[in-house]
């Protein structure tokens, strides 16, 4: 059990050469981990499988003597993740592929207008604030 950290900074402080984790990563974790490893060759070729083919295609990689392990490896994960109903896997290897769908988030006001912003501070007393907080700051030796 860890001993509560001397210096008070809060958290708890594990013994030397104690693990924080003795149990290690879940073996899914170790995979998509494993995934962002992958070159962007063998990525374009899985991908360009993905994208265009269909689930025998996959199957014929995994089954190619010319294709690495790497590939065959993917294509299995990727057959195992559809038959289990896991897309966790498949969007892994997406988002190496294809990269991350950015969400647009829009603020609007009550109105349906911009929302408006006004300081109650003039610019001299936000920047006295500013300096009596680094102050502050360098008191207690955070900086």
């Amino acid at each position: 059990m860890p001993a509560n950290n001397p210096t008070g900074k809060g958290g708890k402080r594990f013994k030397k050469g104690q693990s924080g984790n003795p149990k290690g990563s879940s073996a899914k974790a170790k995979v998509l981990s494993s995934i962002t490893r992958m070159t962007n060759e063998q990525l374009a070729d899985i991908g360009s499988v993905l994208l265009n083919g269909t689930e025998g295609a996959l199957e014929a990689i995994v089954t190619d003597p010319k294709a690495s392990i790497m590939q065959k490896w993917i294509a299995k994960l990727i057959i195992h993740s559809m038959l289990e109903g896991d897309a966790s896997v498949f969007n892994a290897v997406l988002n190496r592929i294809v990269g991350k769908v950015k969400e647009r988030i829009e603020h609007t006001g009550a109105d349906g207008d911009a929302i408006s912003i006004r300081a109650r501070m003039t610019i001299e007393e936000m920047e006295a604030r500013c300096e009596a907080m680094r102050a502050s700051r360098l008191e207690v030796g955070d900086d």
